[in-house]
């Protein structure tokens, strides 16, 4: 298999997780406003004497959605709080060794939750654990824990390969990998963005004149 073919099946591999991944994304996001939602009822039932029953059991349970669903869609784009000035001075093999090793770690702790996560929606479904108040059923939230983290386990392991295949010849384009953007990127992007507002702004003066 050449380089090219290689690089297409990455690609493939990181569409189709990424498909999964946005899925997840977005039930996390429409769970909040779902529960924005619940909440505005639940002001206005207590407000005429008929308060939602387990209201409070439900909002607790549907916390690991939102908490949990869009961690690896984070992972994806990058978008994890990361302290990267150690690396931001590296370069070619030695950054891409750096980021591999960093996801070796990760892959390690993300495992140990995934089964300890497991162990803990086992134990509530087989002995039937409830909430305390509307007796709901705690499995399914319990559940999520570890199929959110599995999926994350997977994005993991697609951006080692990636940041590895990197590491064997940084000439390559990188494939399932966040690239960090330098200073100077950063820089560059507040600069056309104020570029932008500042024309925005002119446009809008000059048809509050005309």
């Amino acid at each position: 298999m050449d380089a090219t073919q290689g690089e297409s099946n990455m690609g493939q591999l990181d569409r189709v997780l990424g498909r999964v991944e946005t899925i997840f994304n977005l039930v996390a996001a429409y769970s909040i406003v779902f529960l924005m939602l619940l909440g505005v009822s639940q002001i206005f039932l207590r407000s005429v004497g008929y308060p939602m029953w387990g209201y409070i059991d439900f909002v607790e349970q549907s916390i690991a959605v939102f908490a949990f669903m869009g961690i690896a869609y984070c992972q994806r784009a990058g978008g994890h709080v990361r302290m990267d000035l150690a690396i931001r001075g590296l370069k070619g093999r030695w950054l891409w060794l750096a980021e591999a090793l960093a996801i070796v770690l990760s892959l390690i702790v993300v495992g140990v939750l995934i089964a300890y996560g497991y162990t803990h929606f086992e134990r509530a479904f087989e002995q039937g654990d409830s909430t305390i108040d509307a007796n709901f059923p705690v499995w399914p939230s319990k559940l999520i824990v570890p199929v959110a983290f599995s999926l994350l386990w997977l994005r993991l392991l697609l951006q080692l390969i990636g940041y590895m295949r990197l590491f064997l010849d940084p000439s390559k384009t990188p494939v399932g990998v966040p690239t960090i953007p330098t200073i100077e990127d950063v820089a560059r992007q507040d600069i056309e963005s104020t570029g932008d507002d500042d024309r925005d702004q002119n446009a809008a003066n000059r048809g509050a004149g005309a």
